[in-house]
């Protein structure tokens, strides 16, 4: 468990809390005092927290992301977590100087502490100097021996303040405007503000602070002409991630938001025992595709969790189903292996709990169980057909020396032969029924045959035949 001492702003926790029965993520901020914390809730609720561990209304465990867990699926049970964590070191930013400035309202504040690292939106260390900048606006501005306190009335004569000009705000004319460049309280990045010389401040000829509830905005004086222009060149990333939170059952659309594409959040039963139910791991498994995937052809392990959960339940269930179908005993070969398949998926979602059509060795065990069936499925129970078996599988044996592309140059090399042997025949044929044609033509012109063709031969007859009667 991690120690409150150790605590760094933008450090990722999980907490725990005795009246509840999940994890919850909490991002940290700013230190109100020690031991006591600003944090930002998945419900984006800022506000201190005692992370002391002492009881009360403050966690009773907590545990840092990137110390004592990598990925939310091994905290230790379900956890509550943000819709999607920050991305953008602006945005922590943002959130940071409102709890500093939150924090500048109570008397416990220590408003000149600052840690000597913070971690950044993408996990690393970096000096809290280089890191913040001017992010944290001091409530107080003081210059060589005078100066201008925070809530005092601006005094109608301009001072020095570090060598610039600090005096009341002057309003903008008809063809100006002032911009508001910051998020703070109810002003946005580039709105347009309206100033108050009374209690607002300008710094120089364009640039000034504006009064809010928690602190100072910072502005500046734009032409109306020039204002869009400026804006488009100075957007600012939006502060405010989306406000529907989603427990940690829910899908994650790829693997980097999961921390790791293989495992699935882990759920326990009502004993606590590590368990999730067959039709849930089926709802949460997702494919993802990689370049260098070991199998050729398609991926078949989520199709096999579905039907498997469509017609049976769960592994074990369709397994008898099929067997009852297909009329094997107990005693079968292919009933042994088929038993240890269906176990393997079975332990692998349910206590494993791995998102199993990303495993490659899954896809391995798959890919046996649909040769079985599918020999079964062209053959009979007595004599089931192994044809397709070899494609199913991706078996390679030594007789695969050979290069793919070779065979498929030699097809086509054989295939171009044997369509030039066939065309030169066919050209042979056709010059000798021309051939032949001529000659007859020739025969009928020189009369050697009669032009209507053969002549037809006599018929003789049959018998003897008729005789004139003799004379009397």
């Amino acid at each position: 468990m991690a120690s409150s001492q150790n605590l760094l702003p933008g450090m990722t926790l999980a907490v725990f809390y005795v009246d509840d029965t999940v994890w919850h993520e909490r991002l940290l901020l700013w230190q109100l005092s020690p031991g006591c914390w600003y944090i930002l809730t998945p419900d984006l609720d800022l506000y201190p927290e005692d992370l002391t561990m002492t009881g009360g209304d403050g966690p009773v465990k907590i545990k840092v992301k990137g110390k004592d867990f990598r990925y939310w699926s091994r905290v230790g049970g379900t956890a509550y977590r943000f819709a999607e964590p920050v991305k953008s070191d602006e945005v922590l930013k943002s959130y940071i100087k409102q709890a500093f400035r939150e924090g500048q309202a109570e008397e416990s504040f220590d408003p000149d502490w600052r840690p000597e690292h913070i971690m950044d939106a993408k996990g690393g260390l970096q000096k809290s100097s280089e890191f913040l900048g001017s992010t944290l606006v001091p409530r107080r501005m003081r210059g060589r021996g005078t100066g201008i306190l925070d809530g005092a009335p601006a005094d109608s004569s301009a001072v020095e303040v570090s060598g610039a000009k600090v005096g009341p705000i002057v309003p903008a004319s008809d063809s100006h405007v002032w911009l508001c460049l910051e998020n703070i309280d109810d002003l946005k990045f580039g709105q347009t503000v309206g100033v108050n010389p009374a209690t607002d401040l300008m710094i120089d000829d364009h640039t000034g602070l504006v009064r809010t509830r928690s602190g100072w905005a910072k502005v500046e004086l734009w032409s109306a002409t020039e204002a869009p222009e400026f804006l488009e060149s100075r957007k600012m990333p939006s502060v405010t991630p989306p406000a529907a939170p989603v427990s940690v059952q829910s899908k994650e659309p790829s693997e980097e938001s999961s921390g790791d594409a293989r495992t699935l959040f882990v759920d326990f039963d009502a004993q606590g025992v590590r368990y999730k139910e067959w039709r849930t791991v089926v709802q949460e498994s997702v494919e993802y595709s990689y370049p260098d995937w070991p199998h050729s052809g398609p991926t078949t392990v989520l199709h096999l969790l579905k039907h498997m959960h469509k017609y049976g339940g769960d592994p074990k269930q369709w397994l008898e189903l099929w067997c009852r179908q297909k009329g094997i005993s107990e005693q079968d070969r292919v009933k042994h292996e088929l038993r240890c398949l269906m176990e393997a998926f079975y332990l692998g979602g349910t206590y494993d709990q791995l998102n199993l059509p990303v495993i490659s060795a899954f896809e391995t065990i798959a890919r046996r169980v649909q040769c079985i069936v599918d020999a079964y499925a062209q053959g009979s129970s007595s004599s089931p057909d192994w044809g397709n078996a070899r494609l199913f599988t991706g078996y390679v044996g030594p007789d695969d020396l050979i290069m793919p592309q070779l065979k498929s140059w030699a097809a086509r090399k054989g295939k171009e032969e044997v369509e030039l042997f066939q065309a030169r025949n066919r050209m042979r044929d056709l010059r000798r029924t021309s051939s032949a044609a001529e000659e007859a033509a020739g025969a009928a012109a020189d009369g050697n045959v009669p032009a209507g063709g053969n002549p037809k031969p006599k018929r003789r007859a049959r018998g003897k035949g008729l005789e004139p009667p003799a004379a009397p």
